[in-house]
């Protein structure tokens, strides 16, 4: 079994982590059906890690878990800090092919908030 952590952007303050702010915008947006999605591809990640079906490798220490639904391709983006621990730290749907850039600029400086050692893991 793998491990799931959520993640806090390290110069932003928000009431929950990042992921669950996305999956409530989503679901106050009519999404509910796709972050339904979305926490299926995060079972699977925590039972198969990198092996599960829905994992893209985006670049660098960047991966996201991607699958089609009728409102739109449904990803959650993420990164491996060891063997065996994942952080999640954003999530969008979107019609295009092409993976927001803002989100995965997060998603950097989450991974050098961490190699700074700062605490904004949950």
């Amino acid at each position: 079994m793998f491990r799931t952590r959520l993640a806090r952007h390290p110069n932003r303050i928000t009431i929950h982590p990042l992921l669950i702010e996305d999956w409530l915008e989503l679901a106050d947006n009519g999404k509910a059906q796709s972050v339904h999605k979305m926490i299926d591809m995060v079972r699977d990640l925590q039972h198969s890690g990198r092996n599960s079906r829905f994992v893209k490798h985006l670049g660098g220490a960047v991966y996201e878990l991607k699958t089609r639904t009728p409102q739109g391709g449904a990803r959650v983006y993420f990164f491996q800090t060891d063997e065996h621990e994942f952080v999640l730290t954003r999530s969008e749907v979107k019609l295009e092919n092409q993976a927001s850039v803002r989100l995965l600029e997060d998603t950097a400086e989450i991974i050098e908030a961490l190699e700074q050692g700062k605490d904004i893991l949950e």
